[in-house]
């Protein structure tokens, strides 16, 4: 066939369309490797490898607190009688996969905390843990110690903190055996107490 020179040039802007496309795609899969990289070195502050998060089965409906809670000790009992299974542990959250799920989290404060006249209590997320989660994780605990079964329904109100929160709320001072309180108004929705609760451990900082 005959090539004219309008077809010429279109072939030619055809071929460098083509060239300057997969430039892009190079550049593209180079950064999305690059980002992949970066994910698998970031330091996350727990232990990623051989930890599986399961989901636990929805069961409130018509039940008593004695037998939710009665419900998830057999069922971590039963799952660490497991042949390898080093620990287990319950949380309302997974680290990472649940990230935000109550949004950005809510207003708090901490005994003597003074902000300024025009500052706003901080953020923070929080969880509900059983004892050994944060060793289930690998998440060390920095100081004090972790939550036991004598920390229970209807005892002393305790928690457990991270680093950043400890150094925020009580810069220079020891943290454990002080109080922190929710301030946020949204706990008045949500049946959560903003009563003081006693910082009993100091875990580390996690990325989430």
């Amino acid at each position: 066939m005959r090539i004219t020179g309008g077809t010429s040039r279109r072939l030619r802007i055809f071929a460098i369309t083509q060239i300057a496309a997969s430039f892009i795609l190079l550049a593209g899969a180079s950064m999305l490797i690059k980002t992949l990289l970066t994910l698998q070195a970031t330091q996350t502050g727990f232990d990623m490898h051989r930890v599986l998060a399961i989901n636990m089965p929805v069961m409130s409906y018509g039940k008593s607190a004695d037998q939710i809670i009665n419900f998830h000790r057999d069922a971590l009992r039963r799952i660490a009688e497991l042949p390898g299974v080093d620990g287990v542990a319950a949380g309302t959250t997974v680290p990472w996969r649940d990230a935000g799920g109550f949004g950005p989290g809510f207003q708090f404060t901490g005994e003597g905390h003074v902000k300024g006249s025009h500052d706003e209590d901080p953020l923070a997320r929080f969880r509900a843990v059983s004892p050994g989660f944060f060793a289930a994780l690998g998440v060390p605990i920095v100081e004090g110690r972790d939550f036991n079964d004598d920390d229970r329904r209807g005892g002393e109100p305790v928690v457990i903190i991270s680093q950043s929160a400890a150094q925020r709320m009580f810069p220079g001072q020891d943290p454990l055996n002080r109080h922190i309180m929710w301030t946020d108004p949204v706990m008045d929705f949500i049946s959560m107490s903003k009563g003081p609760r006693r910082i009993v451990g100091i875990a580390a900082d996690v990325d989430d």
